[in-house]
């Protein structure tokens, strides 16, 4: 379809093209996970996966790591243990990359709500979580962190 010789040409001119009405119809009415094609091609995915467990394909596709994972994963890059980033030390507020780099992860790659993450770093309310992940924003746009983010990629599986 995009050609051989001038793909990428081929590529930037079908995105171009933008959504056609069919597709927008198709998605705005909230479907998900759907086959598109003509009607014998759907019929025959259809008798392919009709055994398919569909909450066991939502888990698959999804491929969210979990909080646990991310943490032992930060925790082997700032060469710490991981109860050390899960703790909350009392008293006065002191600074922890690592856990502030934890709690940004577990939202960015767990793709975890603010209430999980503290209750997974043991926090009473989400607004510490919501103060640690949006430094660690503000520091990666001025290009902190970027060894950290490339090493926890790396252990993640995620290629860019």
């Amino acid at each position: 379809m995009l050609g051989q010789r001038q793909k990428y040409v081929g590529y930037r001119n079908y995105v171009a093209q933008g959504v056609d009405e069919d597709i927008s119809r198709f998605y705005n009415r909230g479907n998900y996970l759907t086959v598109l094609g003509d009607k014998a091609f759907k019929e025959s995915v259809r008798e392919e996966t009709k055994e398919q467990n569909i909450e066991q394909l939502r888990k698959v596709l999804e491929d969210r790591p979990g909080g646990q994972r991310i943490l032992e994963l930060v925790a082997v890059i700032f060469k710490v243990k991981s109860r050390d980033i899960k703790s909350c030390p009392g008293g006065k507020r002191v600074s922890n990359p690592a856990r502030a780099f934890a709690m940004y992860a577990c939202q960015r790659y767990g793709a975890m709500s603010l209430k999980q993450i503290a209750v997974l770093f043991n926090l009473s309310h989400s607004g510490s979580v919501s103060f640690s992940v949006n430094k660690v924003k503000r520091e990666l746009v001025e290009g902190q962190w970027l060894s950290e983010v490339k090493q926890l990629e790396r252990g993640l599986y995620i290629v860019k």
